[in-house]
């Protein structure tokens, strides 16, 4: 999760991090990348057509590997709700390889208030369960 201010970056870290992982370019750490992964997009403040596929261009993203799930189910804009997150994960399951969702921004896809830390919880427990946990190798 990235938090900062209004104008400060937010959706250039999102769209760095999509090239990265679309390409399986190094991280900004250093480390190795890794095979190339899908990721799913769902930028609901940016149009597709005017600023998304731009974004990803500039940053060097395989757009092959990039599924823009910005409209949601309806057509009207994915929100972070049950509903949105079943979506979600049906668009997830369809795709094996996914390795990365980005969602820009938590504010503008929230269907409820996220003032409060008791807020926000309830707000990140649907994503969180959406994707089931990886075992780790030993």
């Amino acid at each position: 999760m990235v938090i900062a201010g209004p104008g400060d970056g937010k959706s250039n870290v999102g769209y760095d991090l999509a090239a990265r992982v679309s390409t399986g370019a190094e991280m900004p750490d250093g480390t190795g990348g890794g095979e190339a992964g899908y990721v799913v997009l769902c930028a609901v403040e940016d149009d597709a057509r005017t600023s998304v596929w731009h974004k990803l261009d500039a940053a060097g993203a395989d757009k092959l590997r990039v599924v823009n799930a910005s409209d949601g189910p309806d057509g009207d804009g994915w929100e972070l709700s049950l509903d949105g997150v079943a979506w979600l994960r049906a668009v997830i399951a369809e795709r094996p390889g996914v390795r990365l969702v980005v969602i820009d921004t938590l504010t503008a896809t929230a269907t409820k208030s996220i003032t409060s830390p008791t807020s926000l919880k309830s707000i990140l427990k649907p994503p969180v369960r959406a994707v089931p946990p990886r075992r780790c190798r030993r």
